[in-house]
């Protein structure tokens, strides 16, 4: 599987490479080869991305949305005659 992305940060991390080599002082060399490690770690973490398959799955309704949703239920209170047993 070919991976565009994986490829240039490898890419990238090379030309740092090829500059720390070149660089004269060693505060240069230093901060190019950082700079490689970290196009180097782009490139992997890209390669690991490209082989998950993800799936969107929608968050789950609040209580307030599921609330709105279902048919208000009207209970009477527990006092009413609708609850009194018949004599």
């Amino acid at each position: 599987m070919r991976n565009d992305k994986a490829e240039s940060y490898q890419a990238n991390a090379s030309k740092c490479v090829r500059l720390a080599q070149n660089a004269s002082d060693i505060h240069s060399k230093l901060t190019l080869l950082e700079m490689a490690r970290a196009w180097l770690l782009l490139a992997d973490r890209a390669l690991k991305n490209s082989k998950i398959c993800l799936v969107y799955e929608p968050p789950m309704p609040s209580l307030r949305e599921l609330e709105r949703e279902l048919p208000v239920r009207r209970f009477p209170p527990p006092w009413s005659a609708e609850l009194q047993p018949n004599h």
